[in-house]
């Protein structure tokens, strides 16, 4: 009986720990639950939004469209007058759809502001109608689209486009151009003849990016709030504060300037956030605030948290109460319990928890890592450009430096090439770097060129090519020793100002054409000379990207015309080494296989490789790309009968766009327009001007049988820029006006 008595202290703190684990327990499946409901409640909230965020996109770009539409209109100009050959009636008519479509546009302000300059490309011509206003030395930049998983991001190219070039470089309508000069957006938009509604050029619009604000919504505002970035499913991506620089993969820039605008749609607050790239073209993203999602579910989970505490209080008032009352039972259950240590599983489940975190870390710190990559890559890309001369003037120059976090200071510059020989194995650019890391005041930039070749920037107050020589002497032990490889480097001649610095460059170049081929035990040291004048070959990326182009469009006489020009300027007045003369073929042939993937052409690419004589090679080039040329032509037009069934479908569910037309078609799905028009015609019995208007004409039907809009409202609708036309084109296919369709 004594030990009974002695048993029961302990029994009661066994019963006690008892249930204090329980509660505990329940206390953290209450955490769970609610973590678990919070999360329903977050996503259900959030796709409730997306329909919200989709228009409010929507809204944005409608504004910009219609930003656009209204600059088409703007036919007050004489240029744009004798470019469309309209009578002074319908010039009127123009201005007149053009105040109307004005005072349907309340939130666009200021819009005299908007349009910096525009020129006229005629299709007909290929050349520009009006003067290039804000157009300086005809350089246009465009962006290429790509994908990176569920990201849909880009990446800019430059051109410096002449005004003879732009038949064979004008884009896809994917693609928007931008200035480099100035923030801007540009715009290209088809012109129609206001009569025949048939596309007879292309305007392009400078629009001023400062301004787009106070163009979008009225009330501006900076915005340092959370935000949702969603992907195209609606699914949330990333959550980003307006104050950090985080930016997933593949969305790297160089230059990050954002603000954004409030505005409340729906009952909705929104944030439109955009930004100015590096290249100065407007981007911008719709987004809903955290705080927005979380409101709409902070009720629910209210109720869940007073749920959850008073259910933990109600439990262990009970247990008081069953414990006063029935404590002898209790202690009888708890004297029988099993108490021994807690099972494998457990502490398996630890284990995994613990593994889960540090995978969450190690891909937070892989995903930095590749954001650096990111950075250094662009880095490579902006150096490249100062080493090739593609910066117009010292203030872009300055704007460089800054970028590159460069300290700039010497008053000598030299540009480097360190190449180490392709039977070595691949050297990192981090190898590099840490080579010349004891020299960085003197080496401040340093980027990998191609596989095995690298650019360096060298700067000091002196020139002395002694000093210079010690100084690679140094590196070139330093990858030796520590890297076993054996580089070679070549130092271009002396330069005063940075800006100049691809002369330097270009001579560090020349000396690598000339003595790639020399035994690397004999030198691993060149320094060019004032005095030293190599003649190099002459073929740009701006050619290469134009025969291309010339190739893929079957433009048979462009290629014969560029050929003769590359000929002229590298055989015409000059004479070039054999090695040069070597190098120009082999590049002459790569632009070549860029366009080609018939193998059945490799024996006539080998023997076009045999020929020295330069008229003779470029001769049987000609040949050859005529043939590829007529290759892909005759391919992209047995694919379009395949695709037929696309284009018909695409033509009917746009036709109501008042921009639509055979040649957009046709530039869309890649073949000729002439090609499209009879394919078209062999579908259908009918051209397609015929078969747009007819599909609008029998909507418009519907729409004046329903008896609730205007014609006014109908023309818009089917896609008509005014009444006018609508009845034009109604009176032509039914044979009588809209007002007298019988409605019975």
């Amino acid at each position: 009986m004594k030990n009974k008595k002695n048993r029961q202290p302990l029994l009661f703190w066994k019963l006690s720990l008892s249930f204090f684990i329980l509660i505990i327990t329940m206390l953290f499946m209450g955490c769970i639950t609610y973590v678990l409901v919070y999360n329903t409640l977050l996503e259900q909230a959030k796709k409730s939004n997306m329909r919200l965020v989709q228009n409010a996109m929507k809204t944005v770009e409608g504004s910009l469209a219609n930003v656009m539409d209204l600059a088409t209109l703007l036919s007050t100009d004489q240029d744009i007058v004798d470019f469309l050959q309209i009578s002074e009636s319908d010039r009127q008519e123009l201005i007149v759809s053009m105040s109307k479509l004005q005072s349907n546009l309340p939130v666009i302000k200021d819009f005299n502001n908007l349009i910096d300059g525009y020129f006229l490309y005629s299709m007909e011509n290929h050349s520009i109608i009006a003067p290039q206003q804000g157009f300086p030395n005809g350089e246009l930049y465009y962006k290429r689209y790509y994908q990176y998983g569920d990201w849909d991001y880009f990446q800019w190219e430059s051109e410096v486009l002449q005004t003879h070039s732009y038949g064979s470089l004008l884009p896809s309508r994917t693609m928007k151009y931008g200035s480099a000069q100035e923030p801007t957006l540009i715009y290209p938009y088809p012109v129609r003849h206001p009569v025949t509604q048939q596309i007879i050029g292309v305007a392009f619009f400078r629009v001023n990016s400062n301004r787009i604000a106070t163009l979008l919504f009225p009330d501006f505002s900076a915005n340092d709030n959370q935000v949702l970035l969603f992907n195209k499913n609606g699914e949330m991506l990333i959550s980003l504060n307006g104050e950090q620089e985080q930016v997933p993969e593949g969305l790297y820039m160089a230059e990050r300037e954002t603000t954004s605008f409030q505005h409340t749609i729906n009952g909705t607050h929104m944030f439109v956030s955009y930004c100015v790239s590096e290249k100065q073209n407007l981007i911008f993203t719709v987004a809903t605030p955290m705080t927005v999602i979380q409101k709409q579910s902070s009720d629910v989970l209210r109720v869940i948290i007073i749920s959850l505490i008073v259910l933990c209080g109600a439990s262990m008032v009970l247990a008081s109460y069953l414990f006063g009352r029935q404590h002898k039972q209790l202690l009888r259950i708890a004297d029988r319990l099993v108490w021994k240590r807690q099972s494998a599983w457990k502490y398996d489940g630890i284990r995994q928890i613990d593994d889960a975190v540090s995978g969450l870390l190690f891909d937070n710190a892989d995903l930095s890592t590749k954001v650096q990559e990111q950075k250094s890559q662009i880095q490579g890309i902006l150096f490249s450009r100062l080493a090739a001369g593609g910066f117009p003037d010292h203030a872009a120059l300055e704007k460089f430096v800054r970028d590159m976090d460069i300290s700039i200071w010497g008053s000598s510059f030299r540009g480097i090439y360190l190449a180490f020989p392709e039977n070595q194995l691949s050297i990192q650019l981090q190898a590099v770097l840490q080579a010349i890391m004891p020299y960085h005041d003197l080496l401040p930039c340093a980027v990998a060129d191609e596989t095995n070749r690298f650019l360096i920037l060298y700067q000091n107050d002196t020139d002395d090519e002694e000093s210079i020589a010690d100084l690679f002497s140094n590196i070139y032990r330093t990858l030796l020793n520590i890297y076993q490889v054996k580089a070679v480097i070549y130092i271009g001649c002396a330069c005063d100002d940075l800006l100049y610095i691809n002369k330097s460059f270009e001579s560090a170049l020349q000396l690598l054409d000339v003595h790639s081929n020399n035994e690397l035990d004999a030198h691993f040291l060149y320094i060019a000379d004032k005095s030293v004048n190599f003649i190099r070959y002459c073929y740009s990326i701006q050619e290469q990207q134009k025969l291309i182009n010339l190739i893929l469009v079957n433009d048979l006489k462009g290629i014969d015309q560029l050929l003769q020009e590359i000929y002229d300027n590298n055989f015409k007045d000059q004479s070039l080494s054999a090695s040069m003369q070597k190098l120009l073929y082999a590049q002459l042939v790569g632009t070549i296989l860029n366009c080609n993937d018939d193998s059945s052409l490799a024996s006539e690419i080998d023997n076009l490789l045999q020929i020295e004589k330069p008229k003779a090679f470029f001769a049987q080039a000609g040949n050859l790309c005529r043939t590829i040329s007529l290759q892909i032509r005759k391919k992209s037009e047995n694919n379009a009968d395949k695709n037929m069934k696309e284009i018909l479908e695409y033509i009917q569910e746009n036709y109501m766009r008042y921009d639509i037309s055979l040649s957009y078609i046709a530039l869309k799905y890649h073949m000729s327009e002439s090609h499209l028009s009879t394919r078209i015609k062999k579908h259908l019995g009918q051209n397609f001007q015929s078969y747009v208007e007819q599909l609008r004409i029998k909507k418009a039907n519907e729409l004046i049988t329903a008896g609730t809009l205007s014609i006014q409202e109908i023309s818009e609708q089917v896609g008509y820029l005014s009444p006018h036309s609508f009845r034009r084109a109604y009176k032509k296919v039914m044979g009588y006006t809209p007002s007298q369709f019988p409605r019975g």
